[in-house]
């Protein structure tokens, strides 16, 4: 599975790299929603993890924009504080949320 993790945090993206590259997945992290949308833009992926709450762009701003270019983009947010009016938003729109820390356990038996 090609997969995109988007996080402000930079320990968080290497941690979930190496556990979601040593399951076999085909990983690249961004660190912010612009440099996810470039690579969005550039590259096919099968799934995107993305932090909810990010500086600049937030999570769902970011996706929207995505979404533009790639309809059928599968996102799964995830959270240790968002806001909750973002949180129902997506809930809303049928998200799923992943709050953090993430149990990689249970997201990589979703991902086999």
């Amino acid at each position: 599975m090609d997969i995109l993790i988007v996080d402000d945090d930079e320990g968080i993206c290497a941690t979930m790299e190496d556990i979601l590259q040593d399951s076999k997945h085909s990983v690249k992290t961004a660190n912010n929603g612009c440099d996810a949308i470039y690579l969005a833009k550039n590259y096919l992926f099968d799934l995107i993890l993305m932090d909810m709450k990010m500086p600049k762009l937030n999570g769902l701003e970011t996706y929207r924009i995505m979404k533009i270019d790639n309809p059928l983009l599968k996102v799964i947010f995830m959270t240790a504080y968002a806001t909750e009016d973002l949180i129902e938003q997506s809930k809303k729109d049928g998200f799923e949320i992943l709050y953090k820390p993430v149990n990689m356990s249970n997201l990589l038996n979703e991902l086999s």
